[in-house]
């Protein structure tokens, strides 16, 4: 919690950083002065204290070449600083640059019209893949790549790397220094049990005051299912949710743009794994609560705690590189969704819609039926009833996963037929 030289340091200094410095340092995701925490079930996020401080100290005090500024969310239970990151391009930049150069930008939007993404990771502790994910995001929008500066100058990103640093800090798996899951008090927020949640929902209603909001991702590691999926809000339902909404409700199966650009761009990443239904027992979620209070584009990114099921890394566990490109392919996505091609994608994608959710309904239950077809002998032998201290049977329980969605909808997967593994006794 030291000052930053020279930049008003303490709980209300900000501090600003430069892209090329930002790009060639570690990850900005742990709390100050505390190492992160990660669980033995997926790739830890290793982002030590000398490592925060080094990045935290690569600061410029030139303000015309500022991209980046830090602030401080609020202080936690334990007193520990979440900080929130906005990143954009200095309104000035554009003076400063060669017309050769403007010419590949494209538009440069003007400050108050510039379009919000907010990205938000680590309310449950344990999933620290969701931590790898997020920096590659922050390597992403702070390097000097023409695709990054193209977002800066377009776009407003509010990002909050860590919204439960107690938990990460104190080795918890789901849950704050309260006892509660976090990402089920986005309805009944308590300042003093749940700063965090209780003043995201304030910047973000502040944010949403001052420009439109596309984009909302909260990240998120899942323990059971495979590859990298979303669960996101069927548009459909958009009216008896938010009835409030005088734009008029979105088209119908809007919800599948973003995944679906995601998925063509990220191998990984599969449609098959994806929801876009708000069970009652989810209403609490961030997801659901930011959408009903008016974002039309939110998801849960989850990242299988595992590996994937698809492409070229089917059949073993994700690494660093693996889940810092999905955090470069997010961005690329925003893009995507809000560049020069904006109209032809959505207009593309949701006249696919129909006979995409089909599809995807087919292959899941054909998928579905082999599983069951295959595992049937392995799935005997795993869940073998047990023998209590009494002498009588009881099944043995299978855990839900760690996922946002880890409760009635989740489909236990038998690992050795997720990746075709032979059991022999």
């Amino acid at each position: 919690g030291g000052s930053n030289s020279g930049s008003g340091g303490g709980e209300g200094g900000d501090s600003f950083s430069n892209s090329a410095q930002i790009s060639q340092s570690s990850s900005l995701i742990a709390p100050s002065g505390q190492a992160s925490v990660c669980t033995p079930r997926s790739p830890g996020a290793n982002t030590t204290t000398s490592q925060f401080q080094k990045r935290k100290n690569l600061v410029l005090h030139q303000t015309d070449t500022l991209i980046m500024r830090r602030t401080v969310l609020c202080r936690t239970i334990a007193g520990n600083r979440c900080e929130v990151l906005t990143i954009t391009e200095p309104s000035g930049a554009r003076d400063k640059m060669e017309p050769a150069i403007l010419d590949q930008l494209g538009p440069f939007v003007p400050m108050p019209f510039r379009m919000g993404i907010i990205f938000t990771a680590r309310v449950h502790p344990g999933e620290s893949n969701s931590s790898w994910i997020m920096d590659g995001i922050l390597r992403f929008l702070t390097s000097e790549s023409m695709e990054a500066f193209r977002l800066r100058a377009n776009f407003v990103f509010m990002i909050v790397p860590m919204l439960n640093p107690d938990g990460v800090i104190n080795g918890n798996y789901r849950c704050g220094l309260a006892g509660h899951d976090l990402n089920r008090r986005y309805l009944e927020t308590s300042p003093t049990l749940h700063p965090t949640i209780f003043n995201l929902k304030r910047i973000v209603k502040k944010f949403k005051k001052e420009r439109r909001v596309g984009l909302y991702v909260d990240l998120h590691g899942h323990s059971s299912k495979p590859n990298v999926f979303v669960y996101g809000c069927q548009a459909s339902l958009w009216r008896e949710w938010f009835s409030g909404y005088t734009q008029g409700p979105p088209a119908q199966y809007s919800e599948l743009v973003f995944p679906t650009l995601l998925g063509e761009r990220c191998s990984i990443f599969s449609m098959e794994g994806c929801s876009f239904k708000v069970r009652k027992s989810k209403v609490a979620t961030g997801r659901a609560v930011m959408w009903h209070d008016g974002i039309q584009h939110v998801f849960t990114l989850e990242s299988s705690f595992g590996g994937a099921s698809q492409g070229p890394c089917a059949g073993r566990h994700f690494g660093i590189q693996d889940l810092r490109n999905i955090g470069r392919d997010v961005c690329t996505v925003v893009w995507d969704m809000y560049g020069t091609n904006t109209e032809a994608n959505f207009r593309r994608i949701v006249a696919m819609g129909p006979a995409r959710d089909e599809q995807v309904r087919r292959e899941r239950n054909a998928r579905k039926e082999l599983e069951i077809a295959a595992g049937n002998d392995a799935t005997d032998r795993l869940r073998t009833p047990e023998k209590n201290v009494a002498g009588s049977e009881e099944e043995s329980s299978e855990s839900p996963g760690s996922g946002e969605e880890s409760s009635e909808d989740e489909t236990i997967v038998d690992p050795a037929v997720l990746f075709k593994v032979e059991l022999t006794e």
